[in-house]
């Protein structure tokens, strides 16, 4: 089963032995000097609360939102990618998410509260989920914080679509300016991108892939 992987790109970055034949760690990198090295192109998603969605749905696509013709399309494609969310949670459910860890997952949401005894944390988390399932994907839609995409709803896409999707996260003294992208990882591409998200594509001899950055 592929894996959610982050890397922290900070004045230091450890060698990530997958990726060491293509990559070279010594010295200070930025975000986009780690997307130059893998031959990434950024791709924007708009701050709309389906941004994470639309950034996966992209780069599994290896198409953007600024050509009007692939509206459709994507909205198409990110409404399946949340059903297949749901579904992956769903499957192994306590596995995936043990008790100790719903509480977490509710308050970064703004779901629920410390007074939900452990099934009601549960119920919360499914129902997380779920709402992401059920809500809209069209572009003109903006979605309430509590069915944004995180980390847990990625680790879903991941488990469903059967490919690894990395994490790349540049950090700086700043919190307000820290910035996130993430991309999928077949075999020939790459994707990156929530609150103002983009996408990725790995370099192939006459396109490169599209990765979706983002803002959090």
């Amino acid at each position: 089963m592929d894996e959610l992987m982050n890397v922290h790109v900070e004045r230091q970055v450890e060698p990530n032995p997958s990726r060491n034949d293509i990559m070279d760690w010594d010295g200070e990198y930025t975000l986009q000097d780690v997307m130059d090295a893998n031959g990434l192109v950024e791709a924007t998603a708009p701050p709309t609360g389906n941004c994470q969605f639309y950034v996966v749905a992209e780069a599994m696509l290896q198409i953007t939102q600024d050509d009007k013709a692939n509206e459709k399309l994507l909205e198409a494609t990110a409404g399946r990618i949340k059903q297949s969310m749901d579904a992956a949670a769903r499957l192994n459910f306590d596995l995936e998410f043990p008790e100790g860890t719903h509480m977490g997952i509710l308050e970064a949401l703004g779901r629920g509260d410390r007074k939900m005894k452990p099934k009601e944390r549960k119920t919360e988390v499914l129902n997380y989920f779920k709402d992401i399932a059920s809500s809209s994907s069209s572009r003109s839609s903006t979605l309430p914080r509590s069915v944004w995409g995180g980390s847990e709803s990625l680790r879903m896409a991941a488990k469903a679509l059967q490919k690894k999707i990395f994490v790349l996260i540049e950090t700086t003294h700043n919190p307000e300016s820290t910035k996130e992208a993430s991309f999928c990882q077949p075999k020939s591409m790459r994707a990156r991108g929530s609150n103002g998200k983009k996408s990725f594509v790995k370099k192939e001899s006459k396109q490169r892939p599209r990765a979706a950055r983002y803002q959090s």
